[in-house]
């Protein structure tokens, strides 16, 4: 039996090829002391029927599937509770399904780990699939609640200067099991959008450190699962949540860029994508 394992947690929803791809690429690690955790979050789907099918053998993956689709937030939070029922669980890894990882990039992450001197959550490089940055760390404006990337779409080279983060990307995000007592559980009121925001504040605020280890890349292919009106709506309404979760005093400046929105979208004839944000935001 393998002793202190990294428990990596991928929430599956309805996409075959997304979800083998980025276990194919973990089980060509150099580093193989982990256990794979696939949840399902929707109903039983013949996606998901595929997977068992494909992986069912394998001892070191698990696959779990949910009653109802809990969000991205309340699959991570299945996916940890059930690693952290296992006595051989040292580390979490978190990856969305449409990643796939390099060979070095557990080893590099436990190497960043062992070097930090506190409770540390650690992020990979995010590359886009064409070798270009898609994240280095991200950064919130307080005063919108708007999210951005460090050094999105500069050219992939070994080190980047990194001096501030306010959260990591969660399409990557590793720590040990010990950070969860620390910070607690994913919020789930978000269901999809700025849990991961949610989540590294309030580590920030417990005094566990963001750091980016750049020599574990990532490649991520983006928004490959969400339609963009879905992903406007989530990521408008989950401003506001989290504004009035971490910043009332800015919230009056939040509606004004959502209005700004609001009025870009019926310029534009993006007439679905006002109804349910407004319609959110008269409920």
């Amino acid at each position: 039996m393998k002793n202190d394992l990294c428990y990596i947690i991928i929430i599956h929803f309805n996409n075959y090829k997304s979800t083998f791809s980025c276990i194919e690429s973990i089980l060509k690690s150099d580093n193989l002391n982990f256990h794979i955790v696939i949840v399902n979050n929707n109903v039983l789907t013949d996606s998901f029927k595929d997977l068992k099918k494909t992986f069912s053998n394998n001892k070191d993956i698990s696959l779990l599937n949910l009653n109802a689709n809990l969000g991205y937030a309340g699959g991570l939070n299945k996916g940890i509770k059930f690693s952290l029922n296992n006595p051989d669980c040292k580390y979490l890894w978190l990856l969305n399904n449409d990643v796939y990882v390099s060979k070095n990039s557990l080893n590099e992450l436990i190497i960043q780990d062992k070097f930090s001197k506190n409770n540390a959550i650690i992020g990979s490089k995010v590359l886009n699939t064409n070798n270009t940055i898609q994240s280095l760390g991200c950064k919130l404006n307080k005063f919108n609640m708007v999210t951005y990337h460090n050094y999105k779409n500069c050219n992939n080279k070994d080190y980047y200067d990194i001096r501030n983060i306010d959260y990591i990307h969660g399409c990557s995000m590793f720590f040990r099991k010990d950070i969860i007592n620390i910070v607690g559980y994913f919020e789930e009121k978000y269901f999809l959008y700025y849990e991961d925001v949610d989540f590294c504040l309030r580590a920030s605020y417990k005094n566990v450190s963001l750091i980016i280890a750049q020599k574990s890349e990532v490649f991520h292919k983006e928004n490959t699962s969400v339609k963009k009106t879905n992903f406007q709506y989530l990521s408008t309404v989950n401003r506001i949540v989290f504004a009035k979760k971490f910043f009332k005093n800015y919230l009056i400046l939040v509606y004004i860029y959502i209005i700004k929105d609001i009025l870009k979208n019926f310029i534009l004839f993006r007439i679905n994508r006002n109804f349910q944000i407004i319609r959110f935001l008269f409920s």
